[in-house]
């Protein structure tokens, strides 16, 4: 095994690790490592703020897999249809003499 397929599945099997873990796991040096991270590996993981490297298709970050957890488990809100029954309605119960002078404004305010 090379040593980029080295480094990738340490990160795939020890996500978090900084690139000193990672090459002390596989005996390398860091510079060997980051050479590899930022260069042939740079479209297959990334490195967080605290220099901790995950395969890209990992999530890092535990609120992310909560957020999407939530939201499969969101309440659906109004139809369309019931929208469009309580706009009607609303529309219905308006007064006509209002409705009909706030036409006349619209179309004075448009010349």
């Amino acid at each position: 095994m090379n040593n980029t397929n080295k480094i990738i599945q340490t990160i795939t099997n020890k996500p978090g690790f900084k690139a000193k873990e990672i090459a002390k796991a596989i005996g390398l040096n860091r510079k060997q490592v980051n050479s590899a991270l930022y260069g042939v590996l740079k479209d297959q993981v990334f490195m967080t703020d605290d220099y901790r490297w995950y395969p890209k298709k990992q999530s890092v970050s535990p609120s992310l897999e909560i957020i999407e957890e939530n939201s499969a488990n969101q309440i659906d809100g109004p139809t369309d249809s019931e929208l469009e029954t309580v706009c009607t309605d609303e529309l219905r119960f308006q007064d006509p003499f209002k409705l009909e002078n706030d036409k006349e404004n619209t179309f004075l305010d448009s010349e």
